[in-house]
């Protein structure tokens, strides 16, 4: 696969509400076989004003010089939101990176879509890191602006099952028209995707509710795979994980899909090809299902615990190209709620190859042997 020349990556989505900032995170990649000065810019459908960062979110920049050979630079981008600007107001901002070398110019996009809305969670207190995902036994922040300053307002919290499980006590809505609470998720209480959070005025009535997710404290340990490096070879692929939370999980499930970066972005997409579980190759169209290689069911993992698969074969005859792929594993709950993923690579090198095994059915099997 031969790399762009530059790159910006990744497009983001998140929330802002009226008068605060937003930042995202875009990773710089210069592909080629010299360090290069790029220059950013940037252009707001809306006009709100943006600046950029180093990767330490402190630093004014306006460029970024990033090495050769595949070398990356992190930068960030913090777009204002103006005071008054309606909820549900969006703006995409697409944030250029250009460079010139030898009299070459090069230049790529990445978008930023910001949604302005009055209550939003986040992973820390200082209301940086936006979230819609937390482990359960995490905190849970939430930040409401666009208040009227001075105004008192509460906050109610619901599990996904919608049970109350918090009332804050009343919260005076400092100058910048902003208010805060936040609530810790305990044990014993179930992971869901509709969780939810509620601000009210001081007379009860619901302002805005946003949702989120709960999932269990528990990863991928390992994600191992064998290179096949010989026609006709064997890939096995296995792995571990840990339950980090006191509540079991049970009857969960691990997909696996083994699938080849047809266009390098680190990323699969449209386009990609994976291995089915039959061990042919499916070009996906970004509209089909994907039927993953192998799935794993009823997963037990008690509190505390850990677990490790039994390895599973697939044998590499029918992949379509020599080189490196990658295996994707998700664990899931029986709900469908993503409790972690992760990804490593092989090398394979098929048995003929694609599409050459299609031209050698095709009746020209005794040149090639």
């Amino acid at each position: 696969t031969v790399a762009d020349g530059l790159t910006i990556t990744p497009d983001n989505s998140g929330f802002a509400g009226a008068n605060t900032f937003v930042q995202y995170t875009h990773t710089i990649t210069n592909s080629w076989p010299v360090e290069r000065v790029v220059t950013l810019g940037y252009d707001s459908s809306q006009g709100w004003p943006v600046s950029f960062f180093a990767a330490d979110g402190v630093t004014p920049i306006t460029q970024v010089t990033v090495g050769p050979y595949g070398d990356t630079e992190d930068i960030v981008v913090r777009i204002q939101v103006p005071a008054g600007t309606p909820i549900n107001t969006f703006d995409d901002t697409i944030i250029t990176a250009e460079t010139t070398t030898g009299g070459v110019t090069q230049s790529a996009t990445a978008t930023d879509r910001t949604t302005v809305r009055g209550l939003t969670t986040y992973l820390d207190g200082g209301f940086v890191n936006q979230a819609t995902v937390f482990p359960l036994g995490d905190p849970v922040h939430a930040k409401a602006t666009g208040l009227s300053p001075g105004s008192n307002v509460y906050f109610e919290w619901r599990d996904g099952e919608g049970n109350l499980v918090r009332t804050s006590s009343t919260r005076k809505v400092d100058t910048q028209g902003a208010a805060f609470d936040e609530h810790t998720t305990l044990e014993g209480q179930l992971p869901d995707d509709d969780w939810s959070v509620t601000v009210f005025t001081s007379g009860g009535a619901p302002l805005e509710t946003v949702y989120f997710t709960v999932t269990f404290d528990a990863e991928i340990t390992a994600l191992t795979a064998t290179d096949a490096p010989g026609v006709g070879d064997e890939v096995e692929v296995g792995s571990s994980v840990v339950n980090h939370n006191t509540s079991p999980i049970t009857d969960s499930l691990m997909t696996y899909l083994i699938w080849w970066d047809s266009n390098g972005d680190g990323t699969f997409g449209v386009g990609d090809i994976y291995i089915g579980p039959g061990g042919g190759p499916v070009t996906w169209d970004g509209v089909d299902p994907v039927d993953p290689t192998h799935i794993t069911y009823d997963i037990d993992v008690a509190g505390g615990g850990t677990w490790t698969d039994t390895p599973w074969t697939m044998s590499n005859s029918q992949f379509p190209n020599q080189g490196t792929y990658r295996v994707t594993s998700v664990w899931r709950t029986q709900s469908g709620i993503e409790i972690d993923r992760a990804t490593t690579e092989l090398y394979s090198i098929p048995t003929l190859g694609w599409p050459l095994f299609g031209f050698t059915i095709g009746g020209a099997a005794y040149a090639l042997w």
